[in-house]
């Protein structure tokens, strides 16, 4: 899809729908990749996902895939004694997930830390990504949204992730969310993006659970 790893170019347009503050969006952000990680390594035969409800994450392969992030996490799943759930995994992968990314989109330049001041006094930091990069994985995006162009795995799971993260505007602006959502289902239909489907479905129940437990908290 990119040069950049389909993490990276996940976080970089989940940066720049967040208005530069990924510290505001840890959870979302940090269940986002590591959704995009699980679908990077079931693409590239490291993992699958056994069939059913109680379906689970099957190493296959413990090769490198060659982004440190999926690597990294491909070393957790490899040493865990317990087969879990996707949505287990996304969880336990989640923290790991963001701060290998984002360090490694920091250290090389692809997303900048800025400290904003209000009236001279620092009251934050801000993160502005590449944009050359961003407008090149938001035209990808808005070629299938908006002439139906048939999606390859990654783009649809570009698409999938920043909607269960709750970030629908940068997809489909203007859309409510239950039509974006409806959307989105036609999209990754299909079971050449089962794998897909899967990632963004554990993803979304995640992240949902999650917004659910804290509204009863409330």
């Amino acid at each position: 899809m990119d040069e950049r790893s389909f993490p990276e170019m996940l976080l970089l347009l989940a940066t720049a729908a967040t208005g530069g503050q990924p510290g505001l969006w840890r959870v979302e952000l940090g269940r986002g990749l590591a959704g995009a990680i699980l679908v990077e390594l079931a693409l590239s035969g490291r993992i699958a996902f056994s069939p059913g409800p109680d379906g689970k994450v099957v190493v296959r392969d413990a090769d490198r895939v060659g982004d440190p992030a999926a690597d990294v996490c491909l070393g957790r799943l490899l040493f865990e004694d317990r087969a879990h759930s996707p949505r287990a995994w996304v969880e336990r992968l989640a923290d790991r997930a963001l701060d290998e990314t984002l360090t490694r989109l920091l250290d090389r330049g692809d997303l900048v830390s800025v400290t904003t001041r209000v009236l001279g006094i620092p009251s934050g930091r801000r993160c502005s990504g590449e944009p050359r990069r961003v407008a090149e994985a938001a035209a990808r995006m808005r070629a299938v949204v908006d002439h139906g162009t048939r999606p390859d795995p990654r783009t649809a799971a570009l698409i999938g992730i920043l909607c269960a993260m709750g970030l629908e505007h940068a997809v489909f602006p203007g859309l409510p969310r239950v039509t974006a959502r409806a959307r989105l289902d036609r999209l990754t239909a299909g079971p050449d993006l089962a794998v897909v489907s899967t990632a963004v479905s554990a993803v979304t129940a995640s992240l949902d659970a999650t917004a659910t437990a804290l509204a009863c908290v409330g």
